[in-house]
């Protein structure tokens, strides 16, 4: 029998907006979307009692200005809730920094089971020695179309690992 209840998160899973889900063609000046990012997060979805957050240091303006100009017509859907149990801004961060200890108490869940994808290095790393999982992606560079990137592929086994 299994110790923890039906309606527990297992995860949050919190995805950093800007250079791992979202980059800047430099080339085409235009953001455009990392490719898999419609796979990983509906792979997510699709398992109980995973919630999955957005989360940018960017304003709350900008923040909605790309989800609703950029990400969601790429993902086809209307309704970024859809996808994102909650979408956190520069107002949730602690001086830039995404603390994690914030969402925890949002949704009552413990740190070990929140995990950052991310791909800055230092956020990760701080929120490591906060106690919290994160996976660390490669910047996603749009106008490098010379390999797949393939970055978020596998996030499920490496998040229910």
């Amino acid at each position: 029998m299994s110790s923890v209840p039906d309606d527990a998160i297992i995860s949050l899973v919190v995805f950093d907006m800007d250079d791992t889900l979202l980059g800047l063609n430099s080339v085409k000046l235009a953001y455009e979307v990392r490719p898999h990012t419609v796979e990983a997060i509906l792979e997510l979805w699709n398992i109980r009692n995973v919630l999955v957050a957005l989360w940018s240091a960017g304003t709350e303006a900008y923040v909605s200005n790309m989800v609703d100009v950029v990400l969601l017509p790429a993902i086809h859907v209307k309704n970024p809730f859809f996808f994102f149990s909650r979408i956190l801004t520069y107002e949730d961060t602690t001086n830039g920094f995404k603390d994690l200890n914030k969402i925890c108490e949002v949704y009552d869940v413990p740190k070990e089971r929140v995990v950052l994808i991310d791909d800055s290095i230092e956020q990760c790393n701080l929120n490591i020695m906060n106690g919290f999982r994160a996976i660390i992606v490669p910047p996603f560079q749009p106008e490098s179309n010379l390999i797949d990137d393939r970055a978020l592929v596998g996030l499920r086994e490496k998040i229910l690992a």
